[in-house]
């Protein structure tokens, strides 16, 4: 991102903050930050962290359901999940929806009844109008690529699309 530089006097030069940073770090008008010179770059530290928000879950009851467990508490905007189960089929579920289903989650450690699962991203949420904008876009291309190869006759080359339909579902679920 770019910003303007201010001119306040016969020395002194301003930039601006942006306010969603500001607004994430807590960083307020009579705050201190760390300021960090690496050659032509300026590092700029609040000194505070996020707050990441985090859920633990047991599934030992409710295995069949895994996938959409972790599904709902990723679209609740969870950071870092905690899950418990009792049965090891559990683990395929979890990690099939997260491999196939969700943008910026990945299973970080995995024991054989636990695994944590974090978003990579913190950043990712004023990226939803271009995500919107590609989950049309790949749901039209899959769609006009199904038409052209059913057209043709093609019928064995439909499951290639598979990988679009995954990143629909990530796109999709990340709207």
């Amino acid at each position: 991102m770019k910003r303007k530089v201010i001119k306040q006097g016969n020395g002194t030069l301003t930039i601006t903050l942006p306010k969603k940073w500001c607004d994430k770090f807590g960083v307020s008008g009579s705050d201190e930050l760390e300021l960090e010179a690496e050659g032509s770059t300026i590092l700029v530290n609040s000194g505070k962290e996020i707050d990441l928000k985090e859920k633990t879950v047991n599934l030992d009851a409710i295995e069949m359901s895994a996938a959409r467990v972790v599904s709902a508490l990723y679209k609740q905007g969870y950071d870092v999940v905690n899950v418990h189960f009792d049965q090891s089929s559990a683990i395929k579920k979890i990690q099939h929806e997260v491999t196939n289903h969700l943008m910026t989650y990945e299973i970080v450690d995995q024991k054989p009844n636990f695994c944590n699962i974090k978003s990579l991203s913190t950043e990712h949420y004023g990226d939803f109008d271009n995500i919107l904008r590609k989950s049309f876009q790949v749901g039209l291309s899959m769609a006009k690529i199904s038409y052209d190869l059913i057209k043709q006759g093609k019928f064995d080359e439909l499951p290639d699309l598979l990988a679009l339909e995954n990143a629909n579902n990530r796109f999709t679920s990340f709207c």
